[in-house]
């Protein structure tokens, strides 16, 4: 009896022993096999080699001919250096060169011509710091997301995807940093005037009934609130100094608006003074300041100047705007994302708190 459960347990620990080495032989087995596979399609593909590390890159997209340099790690215009160019920009591009691989590579067959590469239009050259130069030509699509490419001096097109030709499709104005208005709220907002044809004060202050207990979200519109910690603060809004319009729906609307400030795309970088009149930012419609607490808890002011209106070929109305003490920069924001701040600017806070509401009243009665 004994020896036969020997003999059994001997055959399950060599079947297992087999299952254990099977199992591992697969596993080796596919290791290799993806790895065979991966090798395969590396191979397979077609890499279009520029230069490694540029720090010169030029590129002309059909309209505009821009030439940068690297300096550290941020790339500046070469013909306007202290241009405020956004980096990220140009090394999204140096990015997709290094990274560049074909989609086919054809022979030639015919005319370059026929490919958009005899005197292509868009164009890339980057530059290493030897020197070493390479210039990859642009030309037509092929009908589907591709373009055809071909490097300077080679002999072989190639079609690839057309996030390059997105990449330099910007003028230097496209390729700007923006500034940003600072992040606002009650809790740090200490004081706002608006001024254009009339001029309206509101000051903000903790409310005297505040206290350490959440406030109802449903009660944001009447008494703001911030969390600090566990505590939560409570804040009042005043019109000239006495009369509370915390609870005023054309509040909300405005302090809406303020907080969310952000310029569309530059327009002019050291503009004339004549471009600035033309810009209505000599005698701005409106001038919002803004008095308040930065996160070093020290007072800074900022004040945004809004100008004439202007409206592009999509029929997007903007106005110009710029932000007083950077006179170097001129901007766009969308005419509706500063119409309350203009609306007090032209009325007065008290008329257009009337105004906004009858449009309210108007608009309710309408859906009715």
């Amino acid at each position: 009896m004994m020896a036969r459960k020997k003999k059994q347990l001997m055959v399950l620990l060599i079947t297992l022993g087999v299952a254990v080495l099977l199992l591992a032989g697969l596993l080796i087995w596919n290791w290799y096999s993806g790895k065979q596979q991966a090798a395969a399609e590396e191979a397979a593909l077609v890499h279009v080699t520029t230069v490694e590390d540029p720090v010169q890159l030029t590129y002309c997209n059909g309209t505009d001919t821009l030439a940068f340099t690297k300096e550290g790690d941020d790339w500046k215009s070469k013909d306007t250096p202290d241009f405020p160019l956004d980096s990220t920009f140009l090394e999204t591009i140096v990015t997709a060169l290094a990274d560049l691989t074909a989609d086919r590579e054809l022979d030639i067959v015919d005319e370059l011509s026929a490919y958009g590469l005899e005197d292509a239009k868009s164009w890339i050259t980057v530059t290493d710091e030897d020197g070493k130069e390479a210039t990859l030509c642009l030309g037509n699509t092929t009908g589907e997301s591709d373009y055809y490419a071909m490097l300077k001096g080679g002999d072989t097109i190639y079609t690839i995807p057309g996030d390059l030709v997105t990449d330099i499709s910007y003028d230097l104005y496209g390729l700007a940093k923006l500034a940003e208005f600072p992040a606002l709220s009650s809790s740090n907002t200490r004081q706002v005037t608006i001024q254009g044809k009339l001029k309206s004060t509101l000051t903000v202050e903790e409310a005297e009934n505040g206290t350490d207990s959440e406030a109802d979200s449903s009660e944001a519109s009447s008494a703001d609130s911030s969390a600090e910690g566990t505590d939560t603060k409570e804040y009042n809004w005043y019109l000239s100094g006495d009369v509370d319009v915390t609870k005023e729906a054309y509040l909300t609307a405005l302090r809406t608006e303020i907080d969310s400030i952000a310029f569309s795309r530059l327009y002019d970088f050291q503009p004339s003074a004549k471009a600035l009149k033309r810009c209505g930012l000599s005698d701005p419609a409106a001038a919002l300041t803004v008095e308040y607490l930065d996160s070093e808890e020290e007072r800074q002011t900022v004040t945004l100047l809004l100008g004439a209106s202007y409206t592009d070929e999509a029929g997007t109305e903007y106005r110009y705007a710029m932000l007083q003490g950077s006179e170097d920069e001129v901007y766009l924001v969308t005419a509706d994302s500063v119409r309350q701040t203009l609306a007090a600017a032209e009325h007065g806070y008290a008329q257009a708190s009337a105004d906004y509401n009858d449009e309210a009243s108007e608009s309710t009665q309408t859906t009715e």
